[in-house]
């Protein structure tokens, strides 16, 4: 089966625009849901105006995903500048907010839960203050003695 025109890689061919331009003018036709299945590639689980063979609502994401941002401590992601700053800190900041020792702690506890099937506010909560001191001194330690993050 060949892919559809928004997935095919290699030079752009007269078909492939031909096909994009025949996939935005079924797209077009169906602009509100209407309880048919997708007339862009003919599924039933969505419509033309969330189909990822949409060639417009395709470079429309690619168009915001320009404005992305990608954690390489943590591999979060970000879309807003506000929320990267955030994350990010001021320029030239030591480390991102990921790299704090609580961070990493409760980034840990979610990991843990998840693959547990709890709720990571509910075994943060059960932490007492004592315990994650601890935990965060010990994380700092390990960070001052080798010089890095731990993984």
């Amino acid at each position: 089966m060949t892919p559809s025109v928004v997935y095919r890689e290699g030079p752009l061919t007269w078909e492939d625009y031909n096909e994009a331009i025949d996939a935005l003018k079924m797209a077009r036709t169906q602009l509100q849901p209407d309880g048919r299945g997708c007339v862009v590639c003919g599924d039933t689980g969505h419509q033309a105006m969330e189909c990822h063979h949409n060639p417009l609502l395709r470079a429309r994401q690619f168009a915001a995903a320009e404005n992305v941002w990608v954690c390489f401590h943590c591999g979060e992601k970000f879309t807003h500048a506000d929320a990267a700053r955030a994350h990010f800190g001021p320029e030239f900041a030591p480390a991102p907010a990921c790299a704090s020792a609580a961070t990493r702690v409760v980034a840990a506890a979610r990991t843990l839960c998840e693959e547990a099937g709890e709720r990571v506010e509910d075994a943060i909560a059960e932490i007492d203050a004592a315990t994650l001191q601890a935990v965060n001194d010990a994380l700092d330690e390990l960070d001052t003695a080798s010089g890095e993050l731990p993984p």
